[in-house]
């Protein structure tokens, strides 16, 4: 029984949801109908999206339809079908032909549902009325598609002069912004609200699903939809053309120091592509021997859950990986980190408020950045154009752009260097900025890695470095009777030689002494429970 293979195809995205696919799926439907003795192929393919005039779709949907013929999956009195020869390709007409003589070579019968011509070997080799008819369609969707990118192209152009003069365009228009570029309000402040929680630490997946609720209009936002956003110049009112950045083109969202830390953000997330963490502490506990993070797991018990926490490279390899092989408990590394962060995030919290200069460095260190590809970008498309005296031209103003950026960058550093911080922050912003990361653990967590934050584990040893200081918990033993941990605590002479005796268990911890022995502590500890006092909670 022979079989029917459907290709359609659609060169812009949008045509997808609407009259263009669905009519050439309802040509494809009536035909079967019509042909009830051809089975319907499940080789079948659609192409979103793609070209036929630079012939993209080669590459997709048709070159794998054309790899069966070659393979023989589609045989001799098999039918392919498409709407008309436009969605085969609107290519050059000797690569046209080619094409063409690929599928009816082998004795493959290509159908046009639009007028209902099949193509045949036979039909294009003794019918040459057929054959004068086929190259006039192919020249005319050739030339179509010629016209029509040369009048895009124009269109484009005149704009971007329009543009540069400061006169108003329009252009395809953004979520956030109508079709007179300016913002739409309550769109803008979706996207900002998008962007400070990117800014604070989330995935844009979570972004999503926290703000879906909020804001109905995000439900069918993909993610990469949003981070096509985090990266494009409109946000700051400035159009990216082939020729260069054009300023002031759109009402700008957010200012341009915003906009560099979003970028630095997407380099930095780009390097290390690390998935979402779920654990408070994801990232910030490493193993202290070979330098891997610590993995945490869960284990299930009758009415309570446990989260216990290796070392990376061990899970992975064994002592092969690293013979740190120490498991500590999620309950004392919390207790670690309550008592350790305070000084890194109260530092962080002095340094932002106090020193706007760092700020300014690291949007110029990004606009650096960001120079150097667009100088790498315009050096490869010379290659091929280096007498050209558009890309001398502009390679030119690239790197005179450079050097005021890296002048720009060593005058900053100079002024760090020789600049006292004196501007003082006061204990009203203090608060607001510090409780405000405080509240949000995400945020909390990226900032203390910024700031270079970290438990280190060594066997039953958890040692936090904090400035010039030290803090140390050694993790002692698990007492079953009484529920908790045992662990020993002491710090650097910057906190005076603290030593101390802690148990510690769900709520955090339970009590803590100075007493000698473990023997007598653990007596205190059971004295402590049986008189009925409240245990201190973490935090």
């Amino acid at each position: 029984m022979p079989k029917g293979i459907s290709y359609t195809r659609f060169s812009a995205i949008h045509q997808g949801k609407g009259s263009t696919q669905d009519r050439q799926d309802r040509m494809v439907a009536q035909w079967f109908i019509d042909n009830p003795e051809v089975s319907r192929s499940d080789l079948s393919v659609v192409d979103k999206g793609k070209s036929a005039y630079k012939g993209d779709h080669l590459s997709y949907g048709l070159g794998s339809i054309l790899r069966a013929i070659d393979e023989g999956f589609i045989s001799s009195g098999d039918y392919i079908l498409v709407e008309a020869i436009d969605r085969l390709g609107r290519m050059e007409p000797m690569e046209m032909f080619g094409l063409m003589q690929q599928i009816v070579s082998r004795d493959v019968t290509l159908v046009t549902l639009e007028d209902g011509v099949e193509y045949t070997k036979e039909l294009l080799n003794e019918q040459v009325s057929s054959l004068y008819v086929l190259v006039g369609k192919i020249q005319q969707a050739h030339e179509y598609s010629k016209n029509l990118s040369r009048r895009l192209k124009a269109s484009y152009d005149k704009r971007r002069d329009l543009a540069k003069k400061g006169e108003a365009i329009k252009l395809v228009s953004p979520f956030w912004l109508d079709d007179s570029c300016q913002l739409i309000p309550k769109n803008a402040t979706i996207v900002k609200d998008c962007i400070d929680l990117y800014l604070k630490g989330r995935g844009a997946r979570r972004i999503l699903l926290d703000l879906v609720g909020t804001y109905p209009e995000l439900k069918s936002t993909h993610p990469t939809t949003l981070m096509r956003w985090f990266r494009s110049r409109v946000l700051i009112g400035e159009w990216e053309t082939k020729g260069g950045v054009i300023k002031d083109v759109f009402e700008p969202l957010i200012d341009e120091k915003t906009f560099y830390l979003i970028q630095g953000q997407l380099q930095k997330r780009r390097k290390e592509m690390s998935p979402e963490e779920k654990y408070e502490l994801s990232g910030l506990v490493v193993c202290d021997c070979c330098g891997s993070r610590f993995y945490f797991r869960r284990k299930k018990h009758k009415d309570y859950t446990i989260i216990y926490a290796n070392c990376s490279g061990y899970l992975k390899r064994g002592a092969l990986g690293c013979n740190n092989n120490k498991t500590w408990p999620y309950d004392v590394l919390m207790y670690v980190f309550d008592n350790s962060f305070n000084d890194v995030l109260s530092s962080a919290v002095e340094e932002k408020l106090d020193n706007s200069l760092l700020e300014e460095k690291k949007i110029l260190e990004a606009r650096l950045v960001e120079k150097n590809e667009q100088i790498d970008s315009v050096l490869a498309l010379g290659i091929d154009n280096a007498a050209s005296e558009n890309i001398r031209q502009r390679i030119r103003e690239l790197g005179e752009d450079k050097d005021l950026l890296l002048t720009e960058i060593t005058n900053l550093e100079a002024s760090l260097s020789s600049s006292e911080s004196g501007i003082g922050v006061s204990l009203a912003d203090f608060n607001v900025e510090f409780f405000g990361i405080l509240d949000d653990s995400v945020h909390l967590r990226e900032v203390l890695k910024t700031r270079g934050y970290k438990i280190k584990i060594k066997a039953n040893e958890a040692r936090v470095e904090v400035g010039e200081g030290w803090f140390r918990y050694s993790l002692f033993k698990r007492s079953t009777r009484l529920n908790c941990y045992f662990v020993e605590f002491d710090a650097s002479e910057n906190y005076g030689f603290l030593k101390m005796k802690l148990a510690i268990n769900r709520e955090g911890l339970i009590t803590s002494s100075d007493a000698e022995t473990w023997e007598e502590f653990e007596e205190d500890v059971l004295v402590f429970q049986d008189t009925g006092v409240e245990p201190k909670i973490r935090g």
